[in-house]
């Protein structure tokens, strides 16, 4: 089952993805784990995604 849910802690930046609430867990679990919010976590993924399509 496919569940719309917000990512991003911060309402200053608005990305709304579609993802399984496991999926959400789940990325919450590795940013806990690399003792980043969810928020900081998110904005990281998506610049290193960015810098990768950059090169």
């Amino acid at each position: 089952m496919v569940i719309q849910t917000e990512l991003f802690e911060d309402k200053d930046t608005q990305i709304l993805l579609r993802c399984k609430e496991s999926f959400k867990n789940e990325v919450k679990a590795l940013a806990k784990d690399n003792q980043l919010n969810l928020s900081s976590y998110i904005k990281y993924l998506l610049t290193q995604e960015l810098k990768k399509a950059k090169k």
